[in-house]
């Protein structure tokens, strides 16, 4: 198997998933790859073992069968309502490589937006949708408010270095400050799929780098 040091979250008779890294695509048959996953995000991806579970989980994904709740975090806005919900169809950008919001061209899609926890400098969202569009949670985040760490291409909201909660913090080697995570703050947690006559429920923590920042953080501010 390709990317042998990708972690196996499960390893069943007709399908297997990893935990996906930000910025790595993992090499498997991509015939049997049920949904894609933003190369900037980490997370759950699923794939089948076989055409006809292939066929059979493709369908779930396609008739919107397979729920998704992403991790997110942002910088804190106290402003924003709990729980919101976004239902703005997506189109690709006809010049870039972004998306879009269009009533005339866009898809259909639905992500539905809720605090986990609230500190001073950032905000824990869970988001779900039953969809899953190119930069889907990206961009209705952004349409709800919601500035997630790392977003350079939909408002601009860098995460933090360690020089922002500490006056003293130094530079390192190169002479500049590291972000304390160095990818998009989006991670897809859980999964929930049908499969032979019930559902599959599979759930991951965040990343090891990403659950570090929030606790530096924390303590640091």
């Amino acid at each position: 198997m390709a990317n042998s040091k990708l972690e196996i979250i499960t390893q069943e008779e007709h399908y297997f998933a990893v935990n996906k890294p930000a910025h790595m695509s993992p090499i498997f048959h991509e015939a049997q790859r049920i949904y894609p996953l933003d190369r900037e995000l980490s997370g759950i991806m699923l794939w089948a073992k076989d055409d006809a579970t292939t066929s059979i989980l493709r369908n779930s994904f396609g008739s919107n069968e397979i729920k998704f709740c992403f991790t997110i975090v942002a910088k804190t806005v106290p402003t924003l309502a709990d729980e919101m919900t976004c239902n703005l169809p997506i189109a690709r950008h006809n010049c870039n490589d972004g998306m879009l919001i269009s009533n005339t061209t866009g898809k259909k899609s639905l992500t539905k937006f809720k605090k986990i926890e609230v500190t001073k400098q950032y905000t824990l969202w869970s988001a779900e949708t039953y969809f899953l569009r190119c930069h889907q949670v990206r961009l209705h985040a952004y349409e709800q408010g919601i500035p997630i760490f790392g977003e350079d291409f939909y408002g601009q909201t860098p995460i933090p270095c360690f020089s922002d909660l500490k006056s003293s913090a130094k530079l390192n080697r190169k002479g500049i400050f590291v972000p304390l995570y160095p990818s998009l703050c989006i991670h897809l947690s859980q999964i929930d799929f049908p499969l032979e006559n019930h559902r599959v429920f599979l759930q991951v923590p965040l990343p090891r780098k990403l659950d570090a920042m929030l606790k530096i953080i924390k303590k640091w501010t």
